[in-house]
């Protein structure tokens, strides 16, 4: 589970109860290492975990997507 709790601004730290935000499930997770990042909008981005029989087969990353989109949207 992704853990999530409030922290009260004041003199002194204190925060709320955590509660569960969601579960990682197949997700990679690990006490060592951050396996997940949140973005500036709020969005996560996770690792999954692919089943041991799974073919990984390739990762396809796409840089300045946003520029492409805008000159072909016309905005």
């Amino acid at each position: 589970m992704l853990m999530v709790t409030e922290v009260v601004p004041g003199p002194t730290f204190r925060n709320d109860a955590p509660h569960s935000l969601f579960s990682i499930g197949a997700h990679l997770s690990s006490p060592f290492h951050q396996f997940y990042d949140v973005t500036p909008d709020g969005r996560f981005l996770m690792i999954r975990q692919l089943a041991a029989d799974a073919d990984p087969g390739e990762l396809i990353l796409v840089e300045n997507w946003f520029e492409e989109l805008k000159e072909k949207g016309g905005s």
